[in-house]
């Protein structure tokens, strides 16, 4: 998981997320920025979506994030997600187009996706990704988060 270029533990990232910190993060209602170009998973529409996953580099945006870059950030735009092992191309791609999301990173060697929404705002992402972790073929969908560095 990465924050503006950190890399944090995956267990520091659960464990920030109930924080009295998440809850302060600031809510601001403004679109974010869609990225350059729309990506979905290529292959045959049969094969498993796990086995297609693009390697692709995820470059933080800091108009994707709410909060102080100092102490706490907190996604507005972007999660990490990852897909069921049986999920087909054909249903990722699916379960991406109805929730209007595109991939911006994945990492094939550990089956994740970074993928981002048009969210408004930390509450409008969080619903989306309430709502997408109800598609059947969808393990694990997380909002980023994490801590800062203090001056």
């Amino acid at each position: 998981m990465s924050v503006l270029g950190r890399t944090l533990p995956l267990w520091l990232v659960l464990a920030c997320a109930g924080s009295a910190q998440a809850k302060k993060a600031r809510v601001k209602a403004r679109p974010c920025r869609p990225p350059d170009r729309v990506l979905r998973i290529e292959g045959p529409a049969e094969d498993l979506a796990n086995r297609h996953l693009p390697d692709l580099a995820f470059t933080p945006r800091p108009d994707d994030y709410d909060g102080d870059p100092r102490t706490f950030l907190i996604a507005r735009c972007v999660a990490m997600l990852i897909f069921s092992d049986e999920t087909t191309v054909a249903q990722a791609n699916a379960i991406l187009q109805r929730h209007q999301a595109s991939i911006v990173a994945g990492n094939p060697g550990g089956q994740m996706l970074v993928a981002w929404f048009p969210a408004t705002s930390v509450n409008d992402l969080s619903r989306r990704i309430a709502a997408m972790k109800r598609e059947v073929g969808v393990d694990t969908l997380l909002q980023d988060m994490g801590g800062g560095s203090p001056d």
